[in-house]
């Protein structure tokens, strides 16, 4: 009788989960493109306004411009874009952003003006509103809910290498090649990051009560105004947010007029601070048992306005780095 319950021949069977382990070529594969997507996206990110500064000679106001540009699209869209992403699933639309992201890109390395570059870095900042809700839900549709965190872990280990790789990508790019070549960088990068995405297979979509993008992005602000620790975090990550939003102001301008260094020197800063924070990320867990939530934001926030005063008041490169890595 077993033989009428067999899958008729030609009929896939369901999706297999991709483990997250590296022997699962599918999973080293995206662990691998998720690397070299973001030292892509630091470089790109790093030269842009190294590029208003020094390419265009921009003022303070005009670089803290072009980084609006670049930064607000994700800022304001994606919270909106996501439920899209909910409903044509993650893998598509994580394609759809990266192959929009890569046609984005090398019209910054062609900019020839400062407003051709803010025009573009608006096509750019669009195009990661949908790549990043993409990434955020891909790995449950692709690994087993016991093997999320494993997961997760491994893909954040493989993005926050670009903290550091991405600003040594980015400078050694600007000495080799110029401004361009970071921008071609990341342009190839979003389309490796494609190319792996495509063939993984999702496990099926959870049902789900389809109440509209107005009801669920209402439904977000509700819960931030309920609990006082979503509160605590949201403001505490909007400070920081914001001071480092300066700092992409300052720190081109810092390393050109202050320093008198070339524009390789600002991003050899972006990694010192690239590394100090995967070095933090291993340590905070040890304090974290032994220290409230609310003390570590505390300290750590501390902490951040005082390196950042190290960093930015004063004329000596190492004390600058030391700064930097703090």
């Amino acid at each position: 009788m077993h033989r009428f319950f067999r899958r008729p021949r030609g009929v896939p069977g369901p999706p297999q989960a991709v483990r997250p382990s590296f022997r699962d070529a599918r999973f080293g594969l995206l662990v691998a493109g998720e690397a070299v997507n973001s030292i892509g996206g630091w470089a790109s990110a790093i030269v842009l306004w190294g590029f208003a500064a020094y390419r265009f000679n921009a003022s303070p106001y005009a670089v803290s411009l072009t980084i609006v540009c670049w930064a607000a699209p994700p800022a304001v869209l994606s919270p909106l874009l996501g439920v899209w992403v909910d409903r044509i699933g993650p893998r598509q639309a994580l394609v759809t952003g990266y192959v929009a992201a890569a046609g984005a890109a090398p019209g910054m390395a062609a900019a020839g003006s400062l407003a051709v570059l803010d025009m573009a870095a608006v096509g750019y900042g669009i195009a990661r509103s949908v790549a990043g809700p993409a990434a955020n839900s891909l790995p449950p549709r692709i690994v087993g809910d016991d093997d999320l965190l494993a997961a997760n872990a491994l893909l954040g280990g493989a993005s926050s290498a670009g903290a550091v790789v991405g600003p040594l990508a980015a400078s050694v790019a600007l000495a080799l090649s110029g401004f361009p070549a970071a921008f071609i960088l990341d342009a190839a990068s979003y389309l490796i990051g494609a190319a792996v995405v495509l063939p993984l297979p999702l496990r099926p979509a959870p049902p789900r009560e389809q109440t509209g993008w107005r009801r669920e992005f209402l439904d977000g602000i509700v819960l931030v105004a309920r609990h006082r620790g979503v509160q605590l975090i949201v403001a505490m990550s909007a400070a920081v947010t914001f001071t480092s939003a300066a700092f992409l102001v300052v720190e081109p301008l810092y390393a050109q007029h202050v320093l008198h260094r070339p524009p390789s020197q600002f991003a050899l800063f972006e990694a010192a601070s690239g590394i100090g924070a995967i070095l933090a990320s291993l340590v905070i867990p040890r304090f974290r048992a032994r220290l409230p939530g609310r003390r570590v934001l505390g300290a750590s926030g501390a902490c951040y306005g005082v390196a950042a005063c190290v960093f930015a008041g004063t004329t000596l490169v190492p004390v600058a780095y030391v700064g930097a890595f703090t």
